[in-house]
């Protein structure tokens, strides 16, 4: 699957689009086991700030992992929209403004981030995809996982 480091992964794919903050992502369709609509996040106390908190998705607890703390959109509120995309490799989601549509990239088509972009502090993107109409950055799984453990000493594994 993906992962490579500053955009080095050529990979193409079909990835799932959505939007944090007005930014336009997506992410590996391999490494989502399902979109969900927010049922409730509780809290959880002495989390990293880009812990939303803990979903119930039938019986099992799935971190919630709010990238606009991060990047664009500090403190944003919940909409009718807003939904978690589950991933594969672990029981953590991707808190999303809205969900979009699947997005084909051909091989190739994952460029890396301009130097000049001010996304450094999104730490789990590691790609762009230039689109017709907007770039969609690329979320990588493993990057996220990675930076949720250097943070929070292993949470989410």
């Amino acid at each position: 699957m993906m992962g490579g480091n500053n955009g080095s992964d050529t990979s193409g794919g079909q990835f799932v689009r959505f939007t944090v903050g007005g930014l336009s992502m997506g992410i590996d369709i391999l490494g989502v086991r399902e979109v969900a609509v927010i049922p409730g996040i509780t809290p959880v106390q002495h989390a990293p700030s880009f812990v939303r908190g803990l979903i119930n998705l039938r019986g099992q607890p799935v971190t919630v992992v709010d990238l606009g703390v991060k990047s664009v959109s500090p403190g944003r509120t919940l909409t009718g929209h807003t939904h978690v995309i589950v991933l594969k490799k672990a029981h953590v989601g991707i808190l999303v403004d809205t969900i979009g549509d699947i997005v084909p990239v051909p091989v190739g088509g994952i460029e890396p981030l301009p130097s000049n972009m001010d996304l450094t502090n999104i730490d789990v993107i590691d790609g762009v995809v230039k689109l017709e109409h907007e770039p969609m950055y690329i979320v990588f799984p493993v990057r996220l996982l990675d930076a949720m453990a250097k943070t929070s000493g292993g949470a989410g594994e």
